[in-house]
Order: structure tokens, then sequence, then C-alpha cells
């Protein structure tokens, strides 16, 4: 499947890295991958010897994260957050050295008309 760029800008992205005290060999939980700007972030910052564990339930942006991010020492996986014990078993992580959650949807959900985000376009709505 291939999905076209993120459209989503991450928000405070210094001052995500200033608080979680990401460093060379950390490994890091993003919860809530989205359009992948701060797995990006964190996995620069942590390196080739550090690790990101970045967690989304929504295919299409673990697809667009495969693509955009597989330079990157990044373990995708796809799952809701709360799941995250048996997260962290199943990527062999013992304990994260920081974790970030940044809660609600991305612009490329809202912006897409088949997903049912929006009602600024015509189409179904999802109100699960």
């Amino acid at each position: 499947m291939s999905v076209s760029p993120s459209i989503h800008v991450s928000v405070m992205p210094e001052e995500t890295l200033e608080w979680l005290d990401a460093r060379a060999g950390h490994t890091m939980l993003d919860g809530t991958l989205g359009g992948g700007g701060h797995t990006r972030l964190l996995a620069e910052r942590v390196g080739a010897a550090g690790r990101i564990v970045s967690v989304d339930q929504d295919p299409v942006a673990i697809e667009r994260a495969r693509q955009e991010l597989a330079s990157l020492p990044v373990t995708l996986v796809q799952a809701n957050f709360c799941e995250l014990e048996h997260i962290a078993a199943e990527a062999g992580v013992e304990k994260f050295d920081g974790a970030l959650l940044d809660l609600g949807l991305t612009s490329d959900q809202l912006a897409d008309r088949e997903r049912g985000f929006s009602y600024e376009a015509d189409g179904e709505l999802d109100l699960r």
C-alpha cells in the first residue's frame, strides 16, 4: 500500500525533546505515532544506539511511517497504546527511558474525506 506523505506538523518539537530528555542510546516510546514527526525527532536524537517504539492503531499512519522512517531505529506497532505492557514485551523492551502521548487527531485524518472525521466535506461521518 502506498500512502501520501503526512501533512501533519508536530507541535512544540524542541520543547518535547527537551522535556523528554531524549539522549543517544535511549529507548523511547511514542505511543501516538500520527504523522511521524515526533518519532522522527526522537529517532534522530537517540541515534543508531537507541531505539524508538512507535505505536498507532491507524494502519495508514503505520504504513506511512514504514515508508518514511525506514532508515531510522524505529519499531512500528499497530495497536492502541493502552496495550503498552504487551507492546513492550513483544518489542523486547524492559523499560523505556521516556514516553510521549500526543493525544488527538492528526491533520492527515481530518483532511481525508473518506475517514469521516470532519463535516467540512461531503461524506459520511464516523460517529463511533
